[in-house]
């Protein structure tokens, strides 16, 4: 499946929208592997995540990885 990185804000941030914990841990590891291709990586360190449940659904904090980390 061909996942696109979407609202390209600056040449060294992104922002990346989707609707499920899936589909963002899809597109963290297209991104991932767009940077490695050319030469760039993502910092952990410096990267946010923010989750906003649906209107009626309990919050659980999600957990993605980059590269294993």
């Amino acid at each position: 499946m061909l996942s696109l990185v979407r609202d390209l804000l600056f040449a060294d941030d992104s922002a990346v929208n989707t609707t499920s914990d899936v589909e963002m841990q899809r597109c963290l590891d297209s991104l991932s592997a767009a940077c490695g291709d050319f030469g760039l990586t993502i910092s952990t360190t410096k990267t946010e995540v923010m989750f906003l449940p649906a209107p009626g659904k309990d919050y659980c904090s999600p957990a993605f990885t980059i590269k294993g980390q």
